[in-house]
Formats: structure tokens, C-alpha cells, sequence
């Protein structure tokens, strides 16, 4: 359910900064492009970022010990 959530709430943040993006630069927007990048960047994140900080938090962990 979590990544349910995050992937809806990922698609509605990107549609509106691709929206606001485009809109400055002059370029055409695409909401189903933009929805597909964004969901992919929000997941991705999801799943590395606590990878990530336990994998660091156990070598400091390492290296105190």
C-alpha cells in the first residue's frame, strides 16, 4: 500500500511541476510522460534511500566497534 500511495502522490507533485515547468520554458507538456518519470524517480527513491542509510549506518558501526 505504501508504494501505491507514494506512486499517486509522486504522479500529482510531478504533473503540477511539469505543468508549471513547461509552462516557463515554453515547452509542451506531456502528463503522461511527465506521470511515468516522476512515479519511476519517487519509487526508485523510495527503495534506495533506506538502503542506502542502513548500509552507512552499519559501517559507522563497523568502525566504531
Amino acid at each position: 500500500m505504501r508504494y501505491i500511495t507514494a506512486a499517486f502522490w509522486c504522479a500529482l507533485f510531478g504533473e503540477v511541476l511539469g505543468y508549471l515547468v513547461g509552462q516557463m520554458t515554453g515547452v509542451t507538456f506531456n502528463p503522461g510522460v511527465t506521470a511515468l518519470v516522476t512515479i519511476i524517480v519517487g519509487e526508485a527513491a523510495l527503495i534506495l534511500v533506506p538502503a542506502l542509510s542502513d548500509s552507512a549506518e552499519a559501517e559507522k558501526a563497523d568502525s566504531q566497534a
